[in-house]
Order: C-alpha cells, then sequence, then structure tokens
C-alpha cells in the first residue's frame, strides 16, 4: 500500500490537514481508519463540491481529507486513501 504523507499534496489531489482545535468529528457517516474512529462527510451535507473523511490518529489528533468530488471517490475510496496517510511529527496544525 502506498503511504502519503500531506506534502504529497503536489502529486495528489486530494488535501490533507491536521485539524487545530477539533476535539470532534463533524457530522456524518462513522467510518473507520486504520482501527481508529472517523467520519465521513459528503459534499451534499459539507455544503461543497468536496468530499470530507476526518479520523483520529493514535496521539487523539484529527487529520481531515479533503477530496474534490471530481475525483469520483465514495467513502470506501476516500477510507482506503485516508488509511496511508502519516502524519509527520514536523506536520503542524492547519488554521481554518
Amino acid at each position: 500500500m502506498r503511504r502519503y504523507t500531506c506534502h504529497d499534496q503536489r502529486a495528489h489531489p486530494a488535501l490533507c490537514r491536521l485539524a487545530k482545535d477539533a476535539t470532534s468529528p463533524p457530522p456524518g457517516k462513522p467510518v473507520t481508519v486504520n482501527g481508529r474512529s472517523g467520519v465521513f462527510e459528503p459534499a451534499a451535507q459539507a455544503g461543497a463540491d468536496t468530499e470530507i473523511l476526518a479520523f483520529e490518529t493514535a496521539s487523539g489528533q484529527w487529520v481531515w481529507v479533503q477530496a474534490p468530488m471530481s475525483l469520483g471517490w465514495d467513502s470506501a475510496r476516500l477510507v482506503q486513501f485516508s488509511s496511508g496517510v502519516t502524519v509527520l511529527p514536523t506536520a503542524q496544525q492547519g488554521v481554518g
């Protein structure tokens, strides 16, 4: 399986970010990413043209992965992609 870091944004159109102040996920469909709690929020629910998957890391941080609808990914594909995301020790939390 390919492993991704947030630095892969240039090579892949999905965006990963470490949520700054999130202590809980957005509303949505519960999913599991690498055995951890996560939530899939479809674009219609998010009010945009982007699907969102948020999952909790082992250290309790929330990672948000955003994928444009143009990719044609469903929740299963976004979970598959997200399971390959690695948060590096030097990662800084996003704002916004």
